[in-house]
């Protein structure tokens, strides 16, 4: 199978789309766990299709499943737990410690100079092919 893959931005974007009104509970719930998956809960089964990237049902194993975030899941696109072993951080908590690592520079900006004589920092290393 081939792994799905979905985006924040899109979850967001597609929320907004729903003909739901805001006063009431939409019949789909998607929460974004702290450092883990995607939490799905469904009212009602038909109320979410939930398909990969050529259009293709994906069969769901119920109303209330996980769907991975973190990429290194075993039963891709559904969570399996791997996030918690490999250590696997959400966006802002990765950011946040990666910009505390750097002394408070933020993400994007070139880190301060070093000191004449200091040790220089390894250069990052870029993981090759899929992740």
């Amino acid at each position: 199978m081939v792994p799905l893959q979905i985006s924040v931005a899109f979850l967001q974007r597609s929320a907004r789309q729903l003909p739901f009104p805001e006063t009431n509970m939409s019949p789909v719930n998607i929460t974004i766990r702290n450092n883990g998956p995607y939490r799905v809960e469904i009212e009602n089964e038909g109320d979410v299709k939930l398909v990969d990237h050529e259009g293709n049902a994906v069969a769901m194993p119920g109303l209330k499943f996980s769907l991975c975030r973190c990429g290194a899941s075993l039963k891709k696109p559904f969570c399996d737990g791997t996030h918690s072993k490999i250590g696997f951080k959400g966006a802002q908590e990765a950011a946040a410690e990666f910009d505390a690592q750097r002394g408070g520079a933020v993400a994007g900006s070139p880190a301060p100079a070093a000191e004449p004589g200091a040790a220089q920092p390894a250069p990052p290393v870029r993981a090759e092919g899929p992740v």
